[in-house]
């Protein structure tokens, strides 16, 4: 697995051994990140706080740095994706625009400011995407204005919180990512 593009490009990235850690593939992350630069988005990635939440390898919130994005925040509790985010992030010699919060994402704690992309990538048919997201919206990390992606497994339900609205959903091979913003009180 490697960033695909912007400053980082080409870097290889590490990942754990087994099948605790599953990346987002390639093809998904391109079509992701692909929307978000070309798309009605592009003005929170770029300058951007990104949270990558159960980073894993952190190949999300490192593309997002590479990108353009200002700072990654990476939300992982697992101690082998832990080792290999630590890793990648100095083989992109990013330490200063990274922070890990080492915590479970159901319980993430305050966010130290919030962030204009959560990005949320549970462990499939685990039944953590929605508990996460409230723990997360309910904590402060999305900010004003910002946008949450969640993928799952594209046989996984997936009901968003009553505060988020689904902007766009995509289905890229094993993953399905959702597009929320928050709803207008208006």
């Amino acid at each position: 697995m490697r960033i695909i593009a912007g400053r980082f490009r080409g870097a290889k990235l590490q990942s754990p051994e087994g099948e605790d850690t599953r990346p987002t593939a390639d093809r998904a992350r391109e079509a992701l990140f692909n929307l978000l630069v070309h798309g009605k988005f592009a003005h929170l990635l770029k300058g951007g706080r990104i949270a990558d939440v159960f980073a894993g390898t952190g190949s999300i919130g490192l593309e997002a740095l590479s990108r353009g994005a200002a700072e990654a925040v990476f939300v992982e509790k697992h101690k082998p994706a832990l080792a290999a985010l630590k890793a990648n992030i100095d083989k992109c010699r990013a330490r200063d625009n990274c922070t890990i919060v080492a915590r479970d994402a159901t319980a993430p704690g305050r966010a130290a400011s919030p962030c204009d992309i959560v990005f949320l990538d549970a462990p499939y048919r685990q039944n953590l995407s929605e508990p996460a997201l409230l723990a997360l919206l309910d904590n402060g990390w999305l900010a004003e204005g910002g946008l949450v992606i969640v993928q799952t497994d594209p046989k996984e339900s997936f009901t968003p919180p009553e505060t988020l609205t689904v902007v766009d959903e995509r289905k890229y091979g094993a993953a399905r990512l959702y597009f929320m913003t928050a709803v207008d009180q208006d």
